[in-house]
């Protein structure tokens, strides 16, 4: 029987992992020409907002997890 958060802690997982997979892309193209470290900059950033983005749903998981006490 999965856990009931399962669900969620997958989402969270899923977003963590795309920001890390943008992170490593991001620097792999900053090795590059300049035109290319302009994109690794976007990719970084947005991977940022990724991880922010995680946070809250840290946040969502705890804060369901409460009520569901």
């Amino acid at each position: 029987m999965p856990h009931e958060f399962k669900d969620d802690v997958d989402r969270f997982m899923d977003h963590i992992k795309k920001a890390i997979n943008m992170r490593v892309e991001a620097e792999r193209l900053s090795q590059r020409q300049w035109h290319i470290r302009v994109e690794g900059l976007e990719l970084r950033k947005e991977s940022e907002k990724m991880i922010e983005n995680a946070e809250y749903m840290v946040y969502e998981l705890i804060d369901n997890a409460q009520e569901g006490e």
